[in-house]
């Protein structure tokens, strides 16, 4: 029998000059200042993604989570839905 880990989910908490961004089937997360990628993960490794605070997203990202099913919530920085 195998088992199949779950899917984690990525939490993305709002530091300043930080963007989501899709690049290729990938979520890349980057500095707006210094364009270093902070953080990588392909789409498909993702259940769902949750967004803290005020991060800036590319639109690109809606459409890669869409096609993939996947759910983005967003909470505030004091963490209400």
């Amino acid at each position: 029998m195998t088992l199949l880990a779950e899917k984690p989910t990525l939490f993305v908490v709002a530091r300043k000059d930080d963007v989501l961004e899709k690049h290729g089937e990938s979520l890349h997360i980057r500095n707006s200042k210094t364009r270093d990628v902070v953080k990588s993960v392909p789409a498909l490794m993702l259940r769902d993604v949750v967004i803290c605070g005020d991060t800036s997203l590319d639109s690109e990202v809606f459409s890669l989570l869409e096609k993939h099913s996947i759910p983005l919530h967003f909470l505030t920085t004091g963490g209400k839905f």
